[in-house]
């Protein structure tokens, strides 16, 4: 969540439930967790005041930095372990998927990288989450 919020962030809570597929009361509950830990802010949204935005806070911006970090150096240590063959198979699996589900990422300045992208130095689009709060 996080770094999809250092990505694409301030989203609209309804941006979070479509990407992310949880219920909206457990998306509640994430987010009320985050909030407690002073790393996001929910806010009014300015042009639909029927709907939240949610801004990371500086402590958010730097925790997500450093899960970032932590997420890309994972995916360099598994490309350097996987097969171009292999990594062609998954990402064909990936792009399968996000075509079934439906999800689309919008366009993000500095978003990070994702090991299903074509190349490390190519990468374009935050990580698939691994827990929820990350």
């Amino acid at each position: 969540m996080l770094t999809y919020l250092l990505s694409y962030g301030p989203c609209p809570v309804g941006e979070l439930l479509r990407v992310f597929g949880h219920k909206k009361s457990t998306l509640t509950s994430i987010l009320d967790r985050l909030e407690s830990r002073r790393y996001l802010v929910r806010e009014v949204h300015p042009a639909d005041r029927r709907s939240f935005l949610v801004t990371l806070t500086p402590a958010g911006r730097q925790v997500a930095g450093l899960v970032r970090q932590i997420i890309e150096g994972l995916e360099d240590r598994l490309l350097r372990r996987v097969a171009p063959a292999d990594l062609s198979g998954f990402q064909r699996v990936m792009a399968a998927i996000a075509t079934e589900t439906a999800v689309e990422l919008r366009d993000a300045a500095g978003a990070g990288r994702a090991l299903y992208d074509s190349t490390a130095k190519d990468r374009q689009h935050p990580p698939p989450p691994g827990k929820d709060e990350l």
